[in-house]
């Protein structure tokens, strides 16, 4: 009997950090999942993973990522790597036939962005972004109850949270996380959980302004930034987005209307929404106060992943019953782009340059050659290790 459209849906892992470990966590409350193979370049440490996490026993370990392209017995690939080498890990999984679930941010720059998709439609698969705050009840409850505010004004995003690995940066240690050459900094660590928002809810701004904060480089490196903020302009409102990974922020988030305001606690979880109507504004609905309405949602969650895994395995079956049609998380797709395309400008703006964003030489399918000959999935990652956070 062959697989049918309700046959799990057979995943490989590529990096074996804690956000990998919180997405397997999270897996559990997804029926259809299935952990079939991780890839390590330590076997070792890969079958150590595997045995921690595979429901079944039968889990494969990968030593190379041509390894893993090659076995048929995966349907899709989940990429936790650091950021500089998900474009060249996403596109050889993609051309070989594996649906790619990919952690935010989706790559480097938009034009890495860009050579993804593009293998991804050639191959007849899926690829979507691991941006787990927008694909959750609470940020469709935010999407739903805007109409209650009237015109939209002005909006804050904030995502400010001390990173765990900070200290040891600040006495000299090198961490990946504020590393450009691992496409790493507080933008595209924690900025980018505002700008999606954004994006998801009000499209492309006119224009944005942006300043950051840098951080020092360490071995040769130009240094990461450690926080910033963009002011992004639209008609007739506008928004303000500050992230820091070198600060604590308390402050909610907020949308303001010219009948009413939505106080969000956080914008990467959106758990609560309280919506504060003007005494003279719209009425509020039957049974609520007049003043005040708090909605909850996802209460007793220890975390919001598991939405984002749902969706993916959703669209997965689907495309299979519709002969690779696009569904679901395809949906997502223009705002990845457009988010990819404002961190680039910020970068522009502040001076912060990725190696991805230098002229090298890139084959047709988007693997970029070093002078060796080897791609920059495998040759990357003597730097950067697979620790995401």
């Amino acid at each position: 009997m062959g697989r049918t459209e309700m046959a799990p849906v057979r995943f490989a892992v590529i990096g074996t950090s804690r956000i990998t470990e919180r997405m397997l966590g999270e897996s559990v409350f997804c029926p259809g999942f299935e952990l079939a193979g991780v890839y390590s370049r330590s076997r070792e440490k890969g079958a150590a993973f595997a045995g921690r996490y595979s429901r079944n026993g039968t889990c494969r370990v990968y030593g190379s990522l041509q390894e893993l392209a090659d076995d048929p017995g995966i349907d899709a690939v989940y990429v936790a790597s650091p950021n500089a080498c998900h474009a060249g890990q996403a596109v050889r999984m993609l051309e070989s036939g594996k649906n790619v679930l990919c952690e935010k941010t989706l790559a480097s720059n938009s034009r890495e962005a860009e050579t993804m998709f593009r293998a991804a439609d050639a191959h007849g698969v899926l690829l979507t972004e691991g941006m787990r705050s927008i694909h959750t009840p609470g940020f469709r409850a935010v999407e739903e109850n805007l109409v209650k505010l009237g015109t939209i004004r002005k909006a804050r995003f904030s995502y400010c949270k001390y990173s765990s690995r900070y200290d040891a940066f600040r006495q000299g240690i090198p961490q990946n996380i504020f590393r450009t050459s691992c496409s790493a900094g507080a933008l595209t660590d924690l900025g980018i959980y505002c700008i999606e928002p954004m994006v998801a809810l009000w499209g492309k701004p006119a224009r944005i302004l942006s300043s950051s904060v840098m951080l020092p480089g360490m071995d040769g490196e130009d240094g990461a930034d450690g926080a910033g903020t963009i002011l992004a302009e639209y008609p007739g409102m506008t928004v303000e987005l500050d992230y820091s990974k070198i600060s604590d922020g308390y402050l909610p988030s907020e949308i303001e209307g010219e009948e009413g305001t939505m106080l969000i606690p956080a914008i990467d979880d959106v758990r609560e929404i309280t919506i504060r109507r003007r005494s003279t504004g719209t009425a509020a609905p039957a049974g609520a106060d007049k003043e005040q309405e708090t909605l909850r949602f996802q209460e007793g969650e220890a975390d919001n992943l598991r939405y984002e895994i749902a969706d993916f395995i959703s669209a997965v079956r689907a495309s299979a019953a519709r002969k690779g049609q696009k569904a679901g998380v395809d949906r997502y797709r223009p705002v990845t782009l457009e988010a990819i395309r404002i961190a680039d400008e910020v970068r522009r703006q502040c001076g912060i340059v990725f190696p991805a964003d230098r002229d090298r030489e890139q084959d047709s399918t988007g693997h970029t050659q070093t002078p060796a000959g080897q791609t920059a999935p495998e040759a990357e990652q003597g730097a950067c290790t697979n620790e995401k956070h």
